[in-house]
């Protein structure tokens, strides 16, 4: 306990002046919140559970405090360094890394890649690249375009993540900019949680909720109450043995009234703050247990309000960069090579690598050189622009292409059906 304060004593105000002098948040917090979010990520990482063994400390202390320094340095950097844009990350990924030199942390986190890219593995007792824990992705011939989820490097580490905030009843706070996968990153994550623990889930029962300039308090609520159980007259809750996770996108769409309220926002804030809600008939309390709440949303702007600090302050917010060209590419490249590998011949097959480097150059011009101006305001590019380009290609017919040059010609024409 002394070593872990004495951490935080050393390092969580430097990093929060840093972090307030040098970064942006598009989602403010405040300066509690950050250490409150890296109490509670450090909490579901320090448990037998992940591999901390208590019993050998009893004995010597010396590799407990290696493991407490490495527990605390990620989890001061999916705090303080999380709920920065990915400008300001490349620059705390600088001052951590000298930081923790000069505090004397025990950590070996190669110099490679940025303080992002890596995880504890507490059994190994050393920190391990999120791309070696990624999911090898299987095509499936059935599926459609829309329900694909090819794993990434991206959507692993936050799903790593908020797996395990869920274990510590910690809500949780998506943002980044349009087009980055916050949606499909968190709903594919609480559908593969759904089964029961022995079967390798949590129990998880997801429930979705998007938001809009006209969403009402009631709707909100009537829609929640609806899918708990009702216990008693004043207590629902999830089924037995399972809990229930509330997902909102687009958390901060409401219109804000006259004094500044978003009613929706209020009355979630009211059942993170009470646990509950009031009945609107009757007006008695009714209580919510076994209930979390993770949310979504883009940075304020276009529509958007900023969501007040009273509601954002329970959670651990965390920003999803813009998508690299390396996550498109193992994105796009897997798509296309399961497509052309179930039918077509091995010339056509070689062609997936040169139409995913193609469209992505081709995206990464658009972006540069087509900038946003007054006139043309909606110049703004991300993942879905790319994601348009390839729906087109699963519906060539094997039969009627025999040859490599047919294949380019639908995505030239990325927005038609091929011929």
């Amino acid at each position: 306990k002394k070593h872990f304060v004495g951490l935080f004593d050393k390092l969580f105000q430097k990093g929060l002046d840093f972090q307030r002098k040098n970064c942006k948040e598009p989602v403010g917090c405040v300066d509690i919140q950050l250490a409150t979010s890296c109490a509670m990520l450090f909490k579901s990482l320090f448990t037998k559970e992940n591999g901390v063994n208590f019993d050998a400390a009893q004995k010597d202390v010396a590799p407990m405090l290696k493991v407490i320094d490495k527990l605390f340095a990620f989890s001061f950097i999916w705090s303080v360094g999380a709920s920065i844009d990915a400008k300001g990350q490349e620059q705390f990924d600088y001052w951590a890394r000298e930081r923790f030199d000069e505090a004397g942390l025990q950590l070996n986190m190669p110099p490679s890649d940025t303080v992002y890219d890596y995880w504890v593995n507490i059994a190994e007792d050393k920190f391990k690249g999120w791309k070696e824990i990624v999911a090898e992705y299987t095509f499936d011939p059935t599926a459609q375009y829309t329900s694909i989820m090819v794993p990434t490097a991206d959507t692993t580490k936050f799903g790593w993540l908020q797996k395990k905030l869920i274990t510590v009843n910690k809500p949780f706070f998506f943002t980044g900019v349009t087009g980055t996968g916050k949606t499909v990153c968190v709903q594919n994550l609480l559908k593969s949680l759904e089964p029961l623990k022995e079967d390798g889930g949590l129990g998880l029962v997801p429930m979705s909720i998007g938001f809009s300039a006209q969403t009402l308090s009631m709707v909100v609520q009537l829609t929640i109450e609806g899918k708990l159980e009702k216990k008693r007259k004043t207590l629902l809750g999830a089924p037995a043995g399972r809990k229930v996770v509330i997902f909102v996108d687009d958390i901060n769409m409401p219109i804000v009234e006259e004094y500044g309220a978003q009613p929706p926002v209020e009355l979630l804030r009211q059942f993170l703050d009470f646990k509950g809600f009031y009945d609107r008939d009757k007006l008695f309390w009714k209580d919510l247990i076994d209930t979390l709440l993770f949310t979504g949303a883009a940075p304020p702007g276009g529509g958007r309000s900023e969501v007040t600090p009273r509601f954002t302050r329970h959670f651990n917010v965390m920003c999803i960069p813009p998508t690299s060209n390396d996550s498109m590419t193992v994105i796009f490249k897997a798509i296309v090579e399961g497509f052309l590998s179930n039918k077509f011949d091995a010339e056509l097959k070689k062609l997936s690598k040169g139409l995913v480097a193609g469209a992505i150059e081709v995206y990464n011009r658009i972006s540069t050189e087509l900038l946003p101006t007054p006139a043309k305001f909606h110049y703004t590019f991300n993942l879905r622009d790319v994601s348009k380009v390839f729906p087109g290609l699963p519906t060539i017919d094997s039969r009627k292409c025999k040859q490599p040059v047919t294949p380019p010609r639908p995505w030239t024409h990325a927005r038609h059906p091929p011929p």
